[in-house]
């Protein structure tokens, strides 16, 4: 008896039931959904990857010109990054003392808000500052 189904020459039913259709499209629906997530997590985590790597980079940057311009001193400044095409970014800098006399500590921090969140980055280095000397005549 073959219950109602189509039978071939080996005896054996043809095709699939409405079920079988059924359950393998949700099975490769969940399939393409769990593709779809990785595909995405993969693409933000590359997003603020590179986010990261733009903030040290203008932070590298701007503690190189400071130093080099002689702009910082004992204390704090903070500027944008307008003049680099990046108006979005801003910068903290800071110089503090180490405890050890001519070896500063300086820290320059870049951040970026957005409308969901502040991403940020710091660079912090040491400084030797020679120490003054009495004129020679």
């Amino acid at each position: 008896m073959n219950n109602g189904y189509k039978l071939n020459k080996g005896g054996r039913r043809r095709g699939f039931t409405i079920m079988e259709a059924l359950v393998s499209s949700a099975l490769i629906a969940i399939g393409v959904v769990a593709v779809l997530q990785a595909l995405m997590g993969i693409a933000r985590n590359d997003n603020q990857q590179m986010e990261s790597e733009r903030m040290q980079r203008l932070a590298a940057q701007k503690l190189d010109e400071l130093v080099a311009t002689g702009q910082l001193v004992n204390g704090e400044i903070e500027g944008d990054f307008a003049d680099e095409n990046e108006p979005n970014y801003t910068w903290v800098a800071s110089v503090g003392a180490t405890g050890i006399s001519n070896l500063n500590s300086l820290t320059i921090k870049v951040s970026r808000q957005t409308s969901q969140r502040t991403y940020s980055t710091s660079l912090q280095t040491l400084q030797y500052v020679p120490s003054e000397t009495g004129s020679t005549q």
